[in-house]
């Protein structure tokens, strides 16, 4: 139900779903309820209420031992720090998350790790890193069948590539 709530943007019913699943007592899906909430809230920007839920999450996460819930957890804090301008906290948090996920064997969630700090090194001007890390996640989003992601990875390479007066290479991402 929380799934079903976010992707049609419908806080009413995730608040509902997280309701639901504190009354039941499954602290799996309380956990991925409030998971589900710091996303939603991230999406509407209100960072603050994001956070609370995330932390939340976290929580539960923890005492369950979900290493997976606790990457999505730190990645998802990541977001908020890097939306607040705290780009080495963002990537400490991204850290904690991709060690879970390799250990998890997510492989999505790597590869959005790997192109979200690409984003991050993008913003503090560090243009070789972010190539590095578009690169590390480019296979994985393929392997992940992330169609978005790869689309957002090879955009952001051939800003890069621009930017850096690198139009051949830059091309080529056309091809």
């Amino acid at each position: 139900m929380a799934e079903h709530a976010l992707a049609d943007r419908d806080e009413k019913t995730l608040l509902l779903a997280i309701t639901v699943a504190e009354e039941t007592g499954d602290l799996t899906a309380r956990a991925n309820c409030y998971e589900a909430a710091g996303r939603y809230y991230y999406f509407v920007a209100d960072n603050d209420r994001a956070r609370q839920f995330y932390d939340e999450a976290l929580t539960i996460y923890n005492n369950t031992g979900d290493e997976n819930g606790q990457g999505k957890a730190y990645s998802g804090m990541a977001e908020i720090l890097f939306r607040r301008g705290r780009n080495s906290e963002a990537l400490a948090h991204h850290d904690k998350a991709l060690t879970l996920f390799v250990k998890t064997g997510n492989i999505a969630g790597q590869s959005l790790v790997y192109l979200k700090q690409g984003r991050i090194m993008y913003f503090m001007d560090e243009y070789g890193r972010a190539l590095e890390l578009f690169d590390k996640a480019i296979p994985l989003l393929e392997k992940a069948k992330d169609i978005s992601g790869l689309g957002e990875a090879y955009l952001n390479k051939g800003i890069l590539f621009f930017y850096q007066g690198r139009i051949d290479e830059t091309a080529a991402l056309l091809d």
